[in-house]
C-alpha cells in the first residue's frame, strides 16, 4: 500500500481497483506526511511514516521527494514495544485493522461539519447496514445515530445540483426505511434492488450503488410527481461488472470501460427503473376529472358560437364583453392518460383582527349562553399568535383509507412551543375537524386530542412539517388557530 503507486491488491467485488485513492489522505496534510499502523488478526503489528514532498537538487544530486520514518532502506518498524511509539498503538478493544494518522492536518474552521456531511452523503447506506461506524471527535455516526445526524444536517435542505452525489441523503434514507421495495434478476447483472418513495420536495433522483454501499452517483428519471429512489446491485457478478465501469474517481458508470456490451448493461438498469416508476403512477384512462371551482379560471362559453363544421374558426380580431371558445365535440373522448394524484390544494391562513386564534376560548362550566370564564385546559396560559408571528400552510397531499392526508408546513419567527387548533372552512363558517392521526416528517406519531395538537416545538425560521389525517371523506380548506404556550 505504501510503496506502490497505481496498483491494487483488492479481490473481486471490493471497492477500489486503481490503487489511487489510498493517496487521498496526503491532500489533507499541510506537510504531506502520514503515519500508518496496522495490526493483523494474529496480533502482529507494523508501523511506518511516509512523506511525499517535492524532489530537489543538492550538490548536483537529485534528492527524492519521497521519504519515510522507519529503518534504513525505507523499512518498516515491527517490534511493537521496542520500536513503535505507544501513542500509535491500536486500542485494546479493536482486534485488527489499519490506522492512518495525518500529520499537519488542514484544520479549517468548518472542517468538522463538512467532514460529517460528506460521510453522510456518501456512506449513509453502509452505516445503515452496520458495515461502517464513523467518529469525528466526539460525534459518533452509527446505525443508532444515523437518522439523528441526517435530520440535523439535511432536514429542509433544498436540491443542490452542484453537490455530488446530487440529492438529499435524508430522502434516500427515508426511501429505504419507508418506501416501496422492488427486486429483480437482471440478465446481465443478476439480483438488483430498488427503493421508491413519493415525497413533497422536488428531487426526482435515484442514488446508484453497488456492493461496497457507497453512493457512486445519482441519476434523474422523469416522473409526473415528486420522488426519490435507491438502486443497489449486491450481486457478486453484477458488482464486478459495475466496478470495471467506474473511473478512478468512482463517481459514475462508463459503458465504454466494459467494451461493446457496456451500454446494453446500463440500458437494462435504466429500463427496469423506468418500468417501476411507470407502475407507480396513478392513472385514470378515461372519464371526467372534476376539479372544484375550475370554472372560475376557464373562458366563458355560452354555446351560441357557430363553427364551420370542420372544427376551425377564424379569429375575428374584434373585442367583445364576453370571451367564448368552441365546445368539445360530443363524440370526442380523451384518450390521453390523466394523472389524478397527488391532488393538492394550498390554503394560506389569514389573520383575524384578534390574531390567528381570534381570542381565547373560555372553558368554564357550560351554560346555554356559553358564559365560561378563564383559559383552562392543561397547556397553561396561551397567547393567540398572528400571521406575522407564525405561518401555517395546510396542503392536501393524497387520499387515504379514512379520508385525506394533509401536509402542514409551519414556520415561526421566534423559538416557541405552540398548540394548534384545526377547523374546516366552509361557505357558512368554520367547524371543528376530528384528527385521526398526526406524524412528523420521519413518521413518528404526534399526540392529538380532538382537533388539537399541543406542545409543538418550533425554532426560529426553520420550517417544521407534520402530516395529519382527518376523519372525513371530503376535502376541506383548513384553518389553523395557533397559540403560544406560556
Amino acid at each position: 500500500m505504501i510503496k506502490s503507486r497505481g496498483s491494487s491488491s483488492k479481490y473481486k467485488g471490493e471497492g477500489g481497483s486503481f490503487g489511487i485513492g489510498k493517496g487521498a489522505p496526503f491532500a489533507a496534510s499541510d506537510i504531506r506526511t502520514l503515519f500508518y499502523f496496522t495490526k493483523n488478526k494474529q496480533g502482529f503489528s507494523i508501523f511506518q511514516g511516509v512523506a511525499e514532498l517535492l524532489s530537489f537538487k543538492e550538490e548536483d544530486e537529485i534528492r527524492r521527494g519521497c521519504g519515510s520514518y522507519g529503518k534504513n532502506g525505507h523499512a518498516s518498524l515491527r517490534d511493537l514495544r521496542e520500536e513503535i511509539p505507544e501513542r500509535f498503538w491500536r486500542k485494546s478493544d479493536v482486534s485488527s485493522g489499519l490506522d492512518i494518522y495525518i500529520a499537519g492536518f488542514k484544520k479549517q474552521n468548518n472542517w468538522k461539519a463538512e467532514l460529517i456531511q460528506s460521510v453522510l452523503r456518501n456512506f449513509w447506506y453502509a452505516i445503515y447496514k452496520k458495515e461502517l461506524i464513523v467518529e469525528v471527535e466526539e460525534v459518533i455516526i452509527s446505525k443508532n445515530t444515523l437518522e439523528k445526524h441526517l435530520v440535523k444536517n439535511f432536514f429542509g435542505e433544498s436540491l443542490k445540483d452542484d453537490v455530488e452525489p446530487t440529492g438529499n441523503p435524508l430522502k434516500y434514507y427515508k426511501s429505504v426505511k419507508n418506501g416501496k421495495y422492488h427486486t429483480e434478476n437482471l440478465k446481465s447483472l443478476g439480483n438488483v434492488e430498488f427503493y421508491f418513495l413519493e415525497i413533497e420536495e422536488h428531487m426526482n433522483y435515484v442514488a446508484m450503488m453497488r456492493k461496497p454501499h457507497m453512493a457512486v452517483f445519482s441519476k434523474a428519471y422523469r416522473y409526473p410527481g415528486t420522488y426519490c429512489g435507491l438502486f443497489i446491485c449486491d450481486d457478486k457478478k453484477g458488482n464486478q461488472i459495475l466496478r470495471k465501469m467506474e473511473p478512478p474517481t468512482h463517481n459514475r458508470w462508463e459503458p465504454d470501460s466494459y467494451g461493446s456490451t457496456g451500454s446494453k448493461i446500463l440500458n437494462e438498469i435504466h429500463e427496469w427503473i423506468r418500468l417501476i416508476l411507470k407502475s407507480q403512477q396513478k392513472i385514470q384512462r378515461k372519464g371526467k376529472l372534476d376539479i372544484p371551482d375550475i370554472y372560475k379560471y376557464l373562458p366563458f362559453d355560452d354555446g351560441l358560437e357557430k363553427g364551420d363544421g370542420k372544427g376551425n374558426k377564424d379569429y375575428s380580431g374584434q373585442e367583445s364583453e364576453k370571451e367564448t371558445a368552441r365546445l368539445l365535440q360530443k363524440k370526442e373522448e380523451p384518450e390521453v392518460n390523466i394523472k389524478i394524484s397527488p391532488y393538492r390544494v394550498s390554503i394560506i391562513n389569514q389573520p383575524e383582527k384578534t390574531g390567528l386564534g381570534g381570542g381565547l376560548r373560555g372553558t368554564g362550566t357550560k351554560k346555554k349562553k356559553g358564559k365560561g370564564k378563564g383559559i383552562g385546559g392543561q397547556d397553561g396560559p396561551k397567547k393567540a399568535l398572528t400571521f406575522q408571528e407564525i405561518n401555517v400552510i395546510p396542503i392536501i397531499t393524497k387520499k387515504v383509507r379514512d379520508g385525506y392526508e394533509y401536509l402542514v408546513k409551519i414556520k415561526s419567527n421566534e423559538e416557541r412551543t405552540c398548540r394548534l387548533n384545526f377547523f374546516a372552512v366552509g361557505d357558512e363558517g368554520t367547524d371543528r375537524v376530528n384528527l385521526l392521526k398526526a406524524t412528523d416528517e420521519l413518521g413518528h406519531d404526534i399526540h392529538i386530542t380532538s382537533n388539537k395538537i399541543s406542545h409543538v416545538k418550533l425554532y426560529k425560521n426553520i420550517e417544521y412539517k407534520m402530516f395529519i389525517h382527518i376523519e372525513s371523506s371530503n376535502k376541506y380548506a383548513l384553518k389553523v388557530n395557533a397559540y403560544e404556550l406560556q
